[in-house]
Formats: structure tokens, C-alpha cells, sequence
């Protein structure tokens, strides 16, 4: 078992209610094939639970489930907290605490316990859990520093650093041909789906997600300026199109598919829709994406959906904040691995209050493990590979009911989960009810027109 390959996550595990000792704890887990190991620290005290290969099979055959699928559900409950699921932390005696947490198993709320016990060297704990987090966060920083220009001497000699370093440098123009314009609308539409288009325009880490998935299909790399650019003008003509579906009376030319007007008519449609006399030789392209993307995908209609929003200047300081991100994005793009693009949280600036109290380390010591845990959030460590991993959605998929195994629409899923945005929004959707429906919705959407 030493030679398992292994990996970890880190976890602040936060408690309501008074059944729990503890309002807030930090959980490692050290995760191998069919066992897995658990790190509980308060800032105070340390708790350890090894769940050997044994126990996790003879648990997984109580519930019925293969001991793969139980690590992958076990994971997904201790690598982030489910918003559906109830924490607890109890005191069961001898300094012992008992971790539990429910779940649903066919429509049926269950839940698992493993007890902990108290570390003999509290510190020991303390220090391989802070060494940990350190691993995990270095590797951002080295990656932070590059992306700022902020290269040692020493590391400029590496090619591949300069590599990174020019590429954030230089920019190439912006040139959007069929193929470019393609693959945008589609990965556009995919972020909207994952949840990062929560107004008009996408959120940070979608226009981060977009430019890493831009890059892997077209080669290219825009900045979110470029892509920003290509999403108004997009719109713009949407819009445009929509305004002439609402015209009446316009006649239609089968042999170009678009409306059929005058010369003189398309010059006074374009005085209120600049560049729409495009639309006189030839249709709007993707024009049932463009709809749920800018339209229904926003919950108005496309009427309403025409009129132009005055968009709120954007301050230096978010600007500048979104240049360090895309730096990220773009070294992560010339580099041979794929980081998680995760928008990085700064964490405040937080001072530990002086004093040799129990309350006021464990108080520091609290900060200390925020900051790192938020630093973390976007790591291309060795130890964690994705955010979702694959096995632990098909454990969801599979627990999912509603849709049969082997079936179209279960086809479908696995097909859509190999994208890691899906996977998230695939976990965060909470219950196998919720997954079935999104499943059902989703693929008849992905079905021609008159299916």
C-alpha cells in the first residue's frame, strides 16, 4: 500500500448548530486508491482517522456501492462542503471527536461517521498540516511572481520562463475568421451553461476559462480585452438580426437566406444598427446558440434583449486585477501542465492579536490557515490534479437514477463531463433530482430541430 499513488485536499469545514464542538475546522485528506487518511486541526488541537482498505470495502457493501464509488463520494464531501449536506464534529469522549456528515442514497438522507483521535503531538500535527498547505501554495506564487515580470536573474536564464514572460509581453491582433468565431460562440455557451455568465457578459473566471479553451482549440491566446471586444460586437449583431426577425412586413431571399430590402432601406438600418448592412448578402451564423446565449439563456426575452445596457466603466484597479489574472491564464497556457482556472482570492491583510492564550493562537492560527487556503485555490500542484475529478462525477452520475446507465442521455452526461466547468456545475447542482433534470434538459437541447 506505501507505493499507492496519492493525493491531497484541504478543506475549511464550517458547523451551524450546537451539536458540533467546533464553529470552524481544517480538514486534510490524503486520498489513495480504496483508503484514504483525515487531518482534522482547530488551531489548538489535531485529530487523525485512518480508514484502511478493509473498512471502506466493508462499508461500501453495506450501502451497496463499489469501494471506488464510495472514495469518490467520500471525497466529494470532504474536498468541498455540500450545501446539501449536514457537518457535524462531536465530542465522543477520551479527547475523541466523531466527524459525520449525510447524504442521499435514493431518495433516502443518510449518513457516515469516523471517529478521530486526538493527537498525541498536537504540534507535529499542526506543523505537517501547515507544511502541507505551503506545498500546495508555493507553486502559485512561483507562478504569481512570473506572471508580475518579477523573474530572478537566475530563473531568466530559463528558456521556458522566458517563453512565459514574452508571452505576456506581446500581443497578436485579434483576426476572427469562421473557424475562431465557431469555436468562441460554442465555448461561450459552455460557460453560460457552468454558471460564469451571471449578467450580460461573462464573470472572471469565465473569460479565463474561455481564453485556456480558445487557446487549446484555435491555438491562439487573446486577452480578455480581445475577447470582450468580439463578445459586444457579437451581440451587436444579434441584436441587429432580432430588429429585422421584428420588422414587418420585409421580404425574403431564399437563395441567401436572409431578408430581402433595398439598398437605400439597408443603408437607414444600418444608421441605427451600425454594420448590420452585412445582413443584406448573407444570415446570422449560429443564430439558435446566439439566442440562448444573449437571449433566453438570461431569462428575457429576445425583444427586451435588444436594447443596449450601458456598460460601467471598469476601475484601474479591477483592470489591473484581471491583467494578473490573464497573466496566470498565460503561463498555465505555455507551460506543459494545466492549472485549474480558478480565480485567485487575495486574502486580506489580517494581524493575529498578541497574546500567549489558548483563544489567541488558536485565533492566529485560523488566520494563518485562511490565507493559505485561499492562496491555494488555484493549484497546479502534483497532489491535486481538478477541482471535480472525473471519478467522483461519474460516482454522481451513476448515483443518479432517473437517467439509465448505458442510455442516450447517460451517453450524453459522460460526454459532457469530461469538461471540467461541467463537472462543477454537475456537483454543485446538490441532489440526483436536480442532476436527472439538467441531464434531460441539456440533451434535448443538443437535439436537431424537429426531434
Amino acid at each position: 500500500m506505501n507505493g499507492d499513488f496519492a493525493r491531497q485536499t484541504c478543506l475549511k469545514l464550517r458547523f451551524s448548530g450546537e451539536e458540533s464542538t467546533n464553529s470552524v475546522v481544517f480538514v486534510k485528506a490524503t486520498w489513495f486508491a480504496l483508503r484514504f487518511d483525515l487531518s482534522i486541526v482547530d488551531g489548538v488541537d489535531a485529530w487523525m482517522c485512518d480508514a484502511a482498505e478493509a473498512e471502506v470495502a466493508r462499508r461500501a457493501a453495506q450501502l451497496e456501492m463499489l469501494p471506488s464509488e464510495f472514495m469518490a463520494l467520500t471525497e466529494m464531501h470532504l474536498a468541498s462542503q455540500q450545501l446539501g449536506s449536514a457537518y457535524r464534529f462531536e465530542d465522543i469522549g477520551d479527547g475523541q471527536r466523531r466527524l459525520s456528515w449525510t447524504f442521499e442514497k435514493r431518495g433516502e438522507i443518510m449518513e457516515w461517521r469516523w471517529d478521530c483521535e486526538l493527537c498525541g503531538d498536537k504540534k507535529r500535527a499542526t506543523i505537517e498540516f501547515l507544511d502541507s498547505l505551503l506545498d500546495m501554495h508555493i507553486p502559485l506564487a512561483r507562478l504569481s511572481e512570473r506572471a508580475n515580470g518579477s523573474i530572478s536573474p537566475l530563473a531568466a536564464k530559463d528558456p521556458e520562463l522566458k517563453i512565459r514572460q514574452r508571452l505576456k509581453n506581446e500581443r497578436v491582433k485579434a483576426v476572427w475568421d469562421d473557424k475562431k468565431h465557431t469555436a468562441f460562440v460554442r465555448i461561450c455557451l459552455e460557460q453560460m451553461r457552468a454558471g460564469n455568465r451571471p449578467h450580460k457578459t461573462l464573470n472572471k473566471l469565465g473569460y479565463m476559462n474561455l481564453a485556456r479553451e480558445f487557446h487549446k482549440h484555435t491555438g491562439f491566446f487573446y486577452h480578455k480585452d480581445q475577447l470582450k471586444n468580439h463578445w459586444d460586437s457579437t451581440r451587436r449583431d444579434w441584436q441587429a438580426w432580432t430588429a429585422l426577425k421584428n420588422q414587418p412586413g420585409l421580404g425574403w431571399d431564399c437563395s441567401k437566406g436572409t431578408f430581402s430590402q433595398t439598398e437605400d432601406w439597408w443603408a437607414c438600418f444600418a444608421k441605427m444598427f451600425p454594420g448590420s448592412e452585412k445582413f443584406a448578402h448573407r444570415p446570422l451564423e449560429h443564430q439558435e446558440e446566439l439566442d440562448l446565449l444573449f437571449g433566453g439563456g438570461s431569462g428575457q426575452s429576445s425583444s427586451d434583449a435588444t436594447t443596449r445596457d450601458s456598460q460601467s466603466a471598469q476601475t484601474p484597479e479591477s483592470h489591473a486585477e484581471d491583467e494578473v489574472n490573464f497573466c496566470l491564464t498565460a503561463a498555465a497556457i505555455a507551460g506543459t501542465t494545466e492549472e485549474s482556472a480558478e480565480t485567485i482570492e487575495r486574502p486580506e491583510k489580517r494581524r493575529c492579536k498578541a497574546g500567549g492564550t489558548a483563544a489567541g493562537w488558536e485565533a492566529c492560527m485560523k488566520q494563518v490557515y485562511d490565507i493559505l487556503l485561499g492562496g491555494s485555490k488555484l493549484l497546479g500542484s502534483d497532489t491535486v490534479d481538478d477541482q471535480v475529478p472525473i471519478p467522483q462525477a461519474m460516482a454522481l452520475l451513476n448515483t443518479t437514477h432517473a437517467i439509465e446507465r448505458n442510455s442516450e442521455e447517460w451517453l450524453f452526461a459522460v460526454s459532457k463531463l469530461r469538461n471540467e466547468s461541467i463537472r462543477q456545475l454537475f456537483l454543485a447542482l446538490g441532489d440526483a433530482e436536480s442532476r436527472a433534470a439538467w441531464i434531460k434538459r441539456e440533451y434535448r437541447l443538443s437535439l436537431p430541430m424537429g426531434n
